[in-house]
């Protein structure tokens, strides 16, 4: 009897992964301002992983954009419209929104200052992350497999719908919950008198940056890691270990920029745990969706064949 999967794994090691989020929940709801209080603690290089950690998630989308190009492209002209506009869209949604979350590191390094314009390194900042985007879609290209079009509208649809998703979710629950970060608390004479639980929500009470904690935005872009091992199974030249591989630096990522979060006092542990979970159940359900929609054309398809 063949094993049940889960993103192209044993069903099981997602269990196990749901199963520690759930428990660091639990924890974090007990003891989230000691664990802060604990590993705070900021550094040069948690600063650096602050600014420069999610490209690497981000660089999940132009993939996405070469599994659907080359899933969709075909001989008939809208096949050929509609898988370059595919391609496309997923490096435009990169770079928007590593621009609105931790783009402002690489607009520093053009001498960019908030409040006294600086278009040039503005757009400095959005030409250097498009030429970043396009050169990960070329080696995606030159990496990825064209044989199995399916699976690669699959692969190419789960990362593309679920990060758009993911974001859209955490964001709209950082207004609802309007929880006080830990670096703000600390600048008060009593940080615990306005400490929160995630629970302890307080709708769209407050915009500031300051009162987005819950949950994590850094851990919901973290957690498209998670797609790693679909990416592995479209590989030109894989292996069956290979998207093993995958997961294990998917796990590895996800735990560094998770631990910077707390290190860096942007975020309690259940904010880290919130968004790994929620982009992780929304990955699942999206690779589910597309892959439940090319199982039914497939049985149509041998229906068919089996009639004529």
């Amino acid at each position: 009897m063949e094993e049940k999967q889960i993103l192209g794994l044993p069903k099981k090691i997602y269990i196990i992964v749901i199963t520690i989020l759930i428990l660091g929940i639990i924890i974090g709801s007990i003891y989230d301002f000691q664990i802060s209080k604990f590993f705070s603690n900021k550094t040069n290089i948690g600063t650096f992983i602050e600014q420069f950690g999610n490209i690497v998630p981000f660089c999940l989308y132009p993939v996405a954009g070469i599994c659907l190009y080359k899933g969709i492209n075909g001989k008939e002209k809208w096949k050929k419209y509609l898988s370059k506009l595919s391609l496309v869209l997923p490096i435009i949604w990169g770079v928007i929104n590593y621009n609105r979350t931790s783009g402002y590191s690489i607009r520093e390094f053009y001498s960019y200052i908030i409040g006294r314009g600086g278009k040039i390194p503005m757009m400095l900042g959005y030409l250097t992350w498009f030429a970043i985007m396009i050169l990960v879609a070329y080696i995606a290209y030159k990496l990825i497999d064209s044989k199995d079009k399916n699976k690669l509208i699959i692969t190419g649809s789960t990362i593309l719908i679920a990060g758009v998703l993911s974001i859209t979710v955490t964001d709209f629950l950082k207004g609802i919950a309007c929880r006080p970060r830990y670096k703000y608390l600390i600048t008060l004479n009593d940080p615990i008198s306005e400490f929160r639980n995630w629970w302890q929500i307080s709708p769209f009470s407050n915009n500031d940056g300051m009162f987005k904690s819950w949950p994590s935005g850094h851990m919901t872009e973290a957690a498209l890691m998670f797609t790693l091992p679909l990416i592995a199974n479209v590989l030109k030249h894989k292996k069956d270990w290979t998207k093993y591989i995958f997961f294990a630096i998917s796990i590895i990522w996800i735990l560094i920029i998770g631990y910077n979060r707390i290190h860096m006092n942007a975020h309690f542990l259940t904010d880290i745990c919130f968004g790994s979970l929620n982009t992780l159940i929304i990955i699942i359900i999206t690779n589910r969706y597309f892959s439940s929609i090319f199982k039914e054309e497939e049985k149509e398809h041998k229906k068919k064949k089996t009639t004529k």
